[in-house]
């Protein structure tokens, strides 16, 4: 087990590899170059291969060529949820106003029963 693990202290002998810095050049230093971003730098076949095709990556294609051909899906999508915003604020609008007439109603039973109160102790 590792001694810094077990809250042991390193031994004064333990031996740390110390790597050179690499002198970068222009060119290779350069954001815009296409190897540097390579996708497939892990492949076994080295530099410039293609990927391995990914599930994702292809249904993510599909979707967009399937919302291309609809023409414009995305924009109707947005109108919907518009519409839907719309309502939900229309409903909770309507919600207060039944909670305010029921308010009003109860603070009325509560001023006639009162009223009655009051003629009766008369």
């Amino acid at each position: 087990m590792d001694p810094a693990k077990r809250g042991q202290p390193l031994d004064e002998d333990d031996e740390f590899e110390e790597f050179d810095v690499d002198d970068w050049g222009p060119e290779q230093a350069d954001p815009s170059n296409a190897a540097m971003w390579d996708r497939a730098w892990d492949a076994d076949e080295g530099p410039g291969t293609a990927p391995p095709p990914d599930a994702v990556g292809q249904h993510l294609r599909v979707q967009a060529e399937r919302l291309a051909r609809q023409g414009g899906g995305t924009a109707a999508q947005q109108q919907q949820m518009q519409q839907q915003q719309q309502q939900q604020q229309q409903a909770a609008q309507l919600q207060q106003m039944l909670q305010q007439m029921q308010q009003m109603q109860q603070m009325q039973q509560q001023q006639q029963l009162q009223q009655q109160q009051q003629v009766q102790q008369r």
